[in-house]
Formats: C-alpha cells, sequence, structure tokens
C-alpha cells in the first residue's frame, strides 16, 4: 500500500496522535514526490488535506516535522525486525533468513518509504 493511501480522511475531530500519524504519512509522500530539499510544511499540509496552521500546531518547525518522520520510519522498521525474530526458531540461519526477509516486507518496502529513507540518507552525508 502506498503512502498516499495511508493518509487516511480522518474526522474533524481526529485524535493527536491520529492527526500527527496523518501529517507523517503526508511527509514520507512529500519527500517521495518533492524530494527532501524541496519538501514544505505547506506542500506536507497540501498533501494531508489540511491547513498549514494545524500542521504548525503538531510540529512547530519542519526540522521537527522531518525529525518525527525519520523517528516513526525507525521504529516502523525496527518493530518489523523485532516481530520477524520473535516469529523465528532460535536457530541463526533460520533467525537471519527472518531478517532478511524483514527487509523485503511490502508493507514497508514501498517505493515512497524507500525514497523517504534515501533521502534521509542523502541529507545525513551532506
Amino acid at each position: 500500500m502506498n503512502t498516499a493511501a495511508r493518509i487516511q480522511q480522518l474526522p474533524r475531530k481526529a485524535s493527536r496522535e491520529q492527526r500527527r500519524q496523518q501529517l507523517i504519512e503526508a511527509t514520507i509522500s512529500t519527500i517521495s514526490r518533492k524530494g527532501f530539499a524541496q519538501t514544505t510544511l505547506t506542500e506536507v499540509a497540501r498533501a494531508a488535506g489540511l491547513s498549514h496552521g494545524l500542521v504548525n500546531f503538531h510540529f512547530q518547525t519542519k526540522e521537527q516535522l522531518l525529525t518525527e518522520t525519520l523517528l516513526f520510519l525507525a521504529g516502523e522498521y525496527r518493530d518489523n525486525w523485532m516481530a520477524a525474530l520473535a516469529k523465528a526458531p532460535p536457530v541463526p540461519a533460520a533467525q537471519l533468513d527472518a531478517l532478511l526477509r524483514a527487509d523485503f516486507n511490502p508493507l514497508l518496502c514501498t517505493h515512497e518509504r524507500l525514497t523517504a529513507w534515501c533521502a534521509f540518507w542523502g541529507e545525513a552525508q551532506s
């Protein structure tokens, strides 16, 4: 499922956590489409179908939004790895196989998420 499909139109009174998640998904989508440098709070608001003011309410700066997005991606990846490892038999070869398969989980290994990961990596290198 691509990130655009994950950006759900939430009820007007969505919880703080739901709204933040919606904005993080919109950030992933925007980074994928526009690139890291061209990702703005305005573009994220547009992708989420929300006002710029609402983005600023949840994330005061672009840096904070990008940091939270990276933390979300890293947590999602870590949780996926840990779940795969927990399900694997206690045999090193089986555990390695489970971790390699987890790296290609179709829910996480999408064009948008990989593009976002590469954008963060590229930014860290500059």
